[in-house]
């Protein structure tokens, strides 16, 4: 038996073997609303999913499902999402959005700190981040299938740019000879690993009064 991958789901035999094509998820929408109503639909779509996904879980997540809580026809849902899946991803995007934005408000702020206090205001930040909608975050984080998506997707305007940019700008206060492309890539990975797991096991943890000190302790440590 041969296993490919298409556009569509299909099953054929060709000679005898069985040909098994399985779909590539499209996770991207339809279309980009641009007018307020198209903007209010999509939005209204989103919400209704995510409401979905915390007080009953993936398991109960459909596209009838969410269209029936939006108001809306399947079709009109149809028009900005192909699949569930779409939504999900969707939604992480929008959560990558809100951590960026809150990076950037953090860097408007840190000219002129010492490297530890603008890392705690940096750390701060993620945290906000992470206390929006935890619930929905752990949902999508542990029952929801991977899409492979990721914030740190080597842009300029991702939060590991950002963070490698800050370490250039303060590779004076960081030990001799640190890799900084590879030291942001690691220090991104160690706190969103330590924060995820938070959001996903212990949430109270996000609001423990040394939390942030902690992570800032972790940092420090492997940087300096």
């Amino acid at each position: 038996m041969l296993i490919c991958y298409a556009s569509n789901h299909s099953l054929s035999t060709r000679f005898g073997i069985g040909v098994i094509v399985i779909k590539k998820l499209s996770i991207n929408p339809r279309k980009t609303p641009l007018q307020e109503r198209a903007r209010f639909t999509m939005n209204i779509i989103l919400e209704s999913a995510a409401h979905i996904l915390r007080e009953e879980g993936y398991s109960q997540l459909n596209t009838n499902y969410v269209a029936t809580k939006a108001g809306i026809s399947i079709g009109s849902l149809y028009q900005y999402f192909p699949n569930k899946e779409a939504i999900i991803a969707e939604l992480h995007r929008q959560h990558f959005k809100k951590a960026r934005d809150e990076m950037n408000k953090a860097y408007q702020q840190i000219e002129g700190l010492s490297f530890e206090a603008a890392s705690r205001l940096l750390l701060e930040s993620t945290i906000k981040v992470h206390q929006i909608d935890p619930e929905l975050h752990r949902v999508i984080s542990t029952q929801a299938p991977s899409l492979n998506l990721s914030e740190d997707d080597n842009s300029s305007h991702s939060v590991r740019k950002m963070l490698e940019q800050f370490f250039y700008a303060h590779k004076d206060s960081l030990r001799p000879g640190l890799d900084i492309p590879l030291a942001a890539r690691i220090s991104y990975q160690l706190v969103i690993s330590v924060t995820h797991a938070a959001v996903d096991n212990e949430p109270e943890l996000l609001k423990h009064p040394k939390f942030v000190d902690e992570l800032l302790r972790m940092l420090l440590a492997y940087v300096q």
